[in-house]
Protein backbone atom coordinates (compact mmCIF):
# COMPACT_ATOMS: atom_id res chain seq x y z
CA UNK A 1 0.00 0.00 0.00
CA UNK A 2 1.25 3.31 -0.81
CA UNK A 3 1.18 5.83 2.12
CA UNK A 4 3.22 8.44 3.62
CA UNK A 5 6.62 10.08 2.62
CA UNK A 6 8.97 7.18 1.91
CA UNK A 7 12.81 6.46 0.17
CA UNK A 8 12.80 5.08 -3.17
CA UNK A 9 15.59 2.95 -4.37
CA UNK A 10 16.59 4.54 -7.81
CA UNK A 11 18.38 1.28 -8.97
CA UNK A 12 16.50 -1.50 -8.04
CA UNK A 13 12.71 1.12 -9.03
CA UNK A 14 13.50 3.76 -11.71
CA UNK A 15 16.94 3.52 -13.52
CA UNK A 16 16.80 1.66 -16.66
CA UNK A 17 12.91 0.67 -16.03
CA UNK A 18 10.81 0.39 -18.86
CA UNK A 19 7.28 1.66 -17.11
CA UNK A 20 3.80 0.03 -17.88
CA UNK A 21 1.06 2.03 -19.44
CA UNK A 22 -1.57 2.81 -16.17
CA UNK A 23 -5.43 2.18 -16.94
CA UNK A 24 -7.53 4.82 -18.15
CA UNK A 25 -8.25 7.74 -15.44
CA UNK A 26 -4.73 6.66 -13.71
CA UNK A 27 -1.41 7.75 -13.76
CA UNK A 28 2.16 6.76 -12.04
CA UNK A 29 2.61 8.67 -8.94
CA UNK A 30 5.44 11.00 -8.53
CA UNK A 31 9.06 9.94 -7.47
CA UNK A 32 11.24 13.20 -6.93
CA UNK A 33 14.81 12.62 -7.19
CA UNK A 34 17.78 14.72 -5.86
CA UNK A 35 21.77 14.17 -6.76
CA UNK A 36 25.05 16.23 -6.58
CA UNK A 37 28.52 15.46 -6.43
CA UNK A 38 29.88 13.76 -3.89
CA UNK A 39 26.55 12.30 -2.91
CA UNK A 40 23.93 9.17 -3.51
CA UNK A 41 21.22 10.09 -5.34
CA UNK A 42 18.24 10.49 -3.11
CA UNK A 43 14.55 9.38 -3.94
CA UNK A 44 11.40 10.50 -2.28
CA UNK A 45 7.54 9.47 -3.10
CA UNK A 46 4.57 10.99 -1.16
CA UNK A 47 1.39 8.16 -0.69
CA UNK A 48 -0.84 11.43 0.97
CA UNK A 49 -0.10 13.29 -2.10
CA UNK A 50 1.20 10.79 -4.86
CA UNK A 51 1.03 13.67 -7.95
CA UNK A 52 2.57 16.86 -5.39
CA UNK A 53 5.25 18.38 -7.87
CA UNK A 54 8.97 18.18 -6.79
CA UNK A 55 10.92 21.09 -4.69
CA UNK A 56 12.96 23.18 -6.69
CA UNK A 57 16.71 21.21 -7.70
CA UNK A 58 14.60 17.63 -7.62
CA UNK A 59 13.57 15.84 -10.98
CA UNK A 60 10.60 13.87 -11.50
CA UNK A 61 9.94 10.36 -12.19
CA UNK A 62 7.12 7.84 -12.54
CA UNK A 63 7.16 4.75 -9.62
CA UNK A 64 6.60 2.17 -12.65
CA UNK A 65 5.22 -0.57 -9.68
CA UNK A 66 2.10 1.81 -8.68
CA UNK A 67 -0.77 3.77 -10.18
CA UNK A 68 -3.00 6.05 -8.71
CA UNK A 69 -6.59 7.78 -9.97
CA UNK A 70 -6.24 11.56 -11.11
CA UNK A 71 -9.42 12.31 -9.49
CA UNK A 72 -9.52 10.20 -6.40
CA UNK A 73 -4.88 10.01 -6.01
CA UNK A 74 -5.58 8.41 -2.46
CA UNK A 75 -7.12 5.07 -4.75
CA UNK A 76 -3.58 3.43 -5.41
CA UNK A 77 -3.07 0.03 -7.26
CA UNK A 78 -0.51 -1.98 -8.63
CA UNK A 79 0.82 -1.25 -12.11
CA UNK A 80 -1.26 -4.58 -13.96
CA UNK A 81 2.49 -4.86 -15.22
CA UNK A 82 5.88 -5.16 -13.92
CA UNK A 83 8.48 -3.25 -14.77
CA UNK A 84 11.17 -4.12 -16.91
CA UNK A 85 14.72 -2.88 -17.07
CA UNK A 86 16.67 -2.54 -20.32
CA UNK A 87 19.36 -0.37 -21.75
CA UNK A 88 19.24 -1.23 -25.56
CA UNK A 89 19.03 1.39 -27.63
CA UNK A 90 16.03 0.14 -29.35
CA UNK A 91 13.92 1.20 -26.28
CA UNK A 92 15.80 4.29 -25.38
CA UNK A 93 15.77 6.23 -29.01
CA UNK A 94 13.19 8.73 -28.64
CA UNK A 95 11.56 7.57 -25.77
CA UNK A 96 9.17 9.37 -23.65
CA UNK A 97 11.49 10.27 -20.78
CA UNK A 98 12.90 12.57 -18.90
CA UNK A 99 16.35 14.47 -20.18
CA UNK A 100 18.20 14.00 -17.03
CA UNK A 101 18.29 10.92 -15.40
CA UNK A 102 18.40 10.44 -11.20
CA UNK A 103 21.23 11.71 -10.19
CA UNK A 104 21.58 14.81 -12.01
CA UNK A 105 20.92 17.59 -10.08
CA UNK A 106 20.13 21.52 -11.83
CA UNK A 107 22.60 23.13 -14.16
CA UNK A 108 23.23 27.00 -13.65
CA UNK A 109 20.77 28.30 -15.55
CA UNK A 110 18.18 26.01 -15.10
CA UNK A 111 15.87 27.09 -18.17
CA UNK A 112 17.61 28.77 -20.65
CA UNK A 113 18.99 25.65 -22.90
CA UNK A 114 19.59 22.46 -22.51
CA UNK A 115 23.25 22.65 -21.77
CA UNK A 116 22.91 24.22 -18.59
CA UNK A 117 19.09 22.18 -17.26
CA UNK A 118 21.01 19.17 -15.42
CA UNK A 119 24.67 18.09 -14.30
CA UNK A 120 25.95 14.73 -13.41
CA UNK A 121 29.31 14.80 -11.31
CA UNK A 122 31.75 17.17 -11.68
CA UNK A 123 32.98 17.50 -7.94
CA UNK A 124 37.12 19.06 -7.89
CA UNK A 125 37.68 16.97 -11.12
CA UNK A 126 36.35 19.09 -13.84
CA UNK A 127 33.27 21.54 -15.48
CA UNK A 128 29.59 20.34 -15.03
CA UNK A 129 28.89 17.02 -17.21
CA UNK A 130 25.56 18.43 -19.19
CA UNK A 131 23.74 16.43 -20.59
CA UNK A 132 23.02 19.01 -24.01
CA UNK A 133 23.35 15.83 -26.33
CA UNK A 134 20.53 14.32 -25.01
CA UNK A 135 18.47 15.60 -27.68
CA UNK A 136 19.95 13.70 -29.98
CA UNK A 137 18.56 10.47 -29.29
CA UNK A 138 16.22 11.36 -26.42
CA UNK A 139 12.89 13.50 -27.13
CA UNK A 140 13.32 16.86 -25.98
CA UNK A 141 9.43 17.82 -26.67
CA UNK A 142 6.23 17.29 -25.33
CA UNK A 143 4.80 15.81 -28.77
CA UNK A 144 6.78 13.19 -28.19
CA UNK A 145 4.70 11.72 -25.12
CA UNK A 146 1.18 11.09 -24.74
CA UNK A 147 -1.06 14.31 -24.62
CA UNK A 148 -2.06 15.41 -21.50
CA UNK A 149 -5.15 14.66 -19.82
CA UNK A 150 -7.87 17.58 -19.86
CA UNK A 151 -7.58 20.12 -17.20
CA UNK A 152 -3.38 19.05 -17.16
CA UNK A 153 -0.48 21.28 -19.05
CA UNK A 154 2.31 20.00 -20.61
CA UNK A 155 5.74 21.67 -19.70
CA UNK A 156 8.45 22.79 -21.01
CA UNK A 157 11.17 20.67 -23.77
CA UNK A 158 13.26 20.08 -21.12
CA UNK A 159 10.80 18.18 -18.93
CA UNK A 160 8.47 16.84 -22.08
CA UNK A 161 6.80 13.97 -20.01
CA UNK A 162 5.41 15.97 -17.19
CA UNK A 163 1.65 17.14 -17.08
CA UNK A 164 0.87 19.94 -13.90
CA UNK A 165 -2.02 21.18 -12.88
CA UNK A 166 -2.83 23.26 -9.62
CA UNK A 167 -4.50 21.56 -7.24
CA UNK A 168 -7.96 22.75 -5.41
CA UNK A 169 -5.58 24.44 -2.45
CA UNK A 170 -3.36 25.70 -5.33
CA UNK A 171 -0.55 23.26 -4.58
CA UNK A 172 1.17 22.46 -7.42
CA UNK A 173 0.38 18.69 -9.08
CA UNK A 174 2.24 17.38 -11.67
CA UNK A 175 2.95 13.21 -13.27
CA UNK A 176 5.41 11.83 -15.30
CA UNK A 177 3.99 10.27 -18.70
CA UNK A 178 7.71 8.68 -19.00
CA UNK A 179 7.68 5.04 -20.90
CA UNK A 180 11.37 4.91 -20.04
CA UNK A 181 13.75 6.10 -17.04
CA UNK A 182 16.79 6.55 -18.47
CA UNK A 183 20.05 6.22 -16.88
CA UNK A 184 23.64 7.29 -17.32
CA UNK A 185 27.13 6.93 -16.34
CA UNK A 186 30.23 8.41 -17.40
CA UNK A 187 33.06 10.47 -15.78
CA UNK A 188 35.91 12.95 -15.77
CA UNK A 189 39.69 13.39 -14.91
CA UNK A 190 42.87 15.26 -14.35
CA UNK A 191 46.24 14.02 -15.16
CA UNK A 192 49.14 16.77 -13.78
CA UNK A 193 52.86 15.80 -13.17
CA UNK A 194 52.29 15.87 -9.30
CA UNK A 195 48.86 14.57 -8.64
CA UNK A 196 45.96 13.36 -10.89
CA UNK A 197 42.17 13.17 -10.14
CA UNK A 198 39.46 10.87 -12.13
CA UNK A 199 35.97 10.99 -10.80
CA UNK A 200 32.83 8.30 -11.89
CA UNK A 201 29.17 8.65 -11.77
CA UNK A 202 27.22 5.52 -11.96
CA UNK A 203 24.03 3.50 -12.84
CA UNK A 204 24.33 2.06 -9.42
CA UNK A 205 23.59 5.84 -8.03
CA UNK A 206 26.53 6.48 -6.34
CA UNK A 207 29.59 9.25 -7.31
CA UNK A 208 33.06 7.48 -6.92
CA UNK A 209 36.23 9.77 -6.46
CA UNK A 210 40.44 8.99 -6.86
CA UNK A 211 42.86 11.72 -6.37
CA UNK A 212 46.79 11.19 -6.11
CA UNK A 213 49.50 12.98 -5.00
CA UNK A 214 52.66 11.85 -5.18
CA UNK A 215 54.33 14.64 -2.64
CA UNK A 216 53.04 12.66 0.18
CA UNK A 217 52.30 8.47 1.26
CA UNK A 218 50.28 7.18 0.84
CA UNK A 219 49.40 8.79 -2.40
CA UNK A 220 46.37 8.47 -3.45
CA UNK A 221 42.86 8.75 -1.84
CA UNK A 222 39.35 6.89 -2.50
CA UNK A 223 36.13 8.53 -1.90
CA UNK A 224 32.54 6.84 -2.20
CA UNK A 225 29.69 10.06 -1.89
CA UNK A 226 32.19 12.01 -0.15
CA UNK A 227 33.24 9.75 2.20
CA UNK A 228 37.18 8.62 2.37
CA UNK A 229 36.50 4.36 1.80
CA UNK A 230 40.67 3.90 1.29
CA UNK A 231 44.12 5.09 1.00
CA UNK A 232 46.69 3.45 -1.84
CA UNK A 233 49.79 3.65 -3.73
CA UNK A 234 49.75 4.28 -7.01
CA UNK A 235 51.39 5.71 -9.96
CA UNK A 236 48.19 7.30 -11.71
CA UNK A 237 44.52 7.44 -10.92
CA UNK A 238 42.63 4.03 -11.38
CA UNK A 239 39.57 3.46 -10.06
CA UNK A 240 39.55 -0.63 -10.15
CA UNK A 241 42.84 0.22 -7.64
CA UNK A 242 40.21 1.24 -4.98
CA UNK A 243 37.93 -1.20 -5.64
CA UNK A 244 35.46 0.97 -7.36
CA UNK A 245 33.55 0.42 -11.05
CA UNK A 246 34.46 1.70 -14.04
CA UNK A 247 31.80 2.01 -15.38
Amino acid sequence: MLTGLGTVDPVARLIGMKVPVCEAGFQHPTVCCLGYHYQSTTCLENGDSPFGACDDGWFAYPDPIWCCSLEQPSNCVEASQAPERTFANSVVAKACASICPPGAYPGTSLYTWMTDFCCLGTGDVGICHELGENCTYRCCDPACCAACPIGWDAQSRFEPDLCCRNGANGERLCFSEATYIPGETGGVGDDGSTHCQKELWSDDSNDYYMTCDWSGTPTCSCWENGTQVETTSATHCDLTLCGFPTT
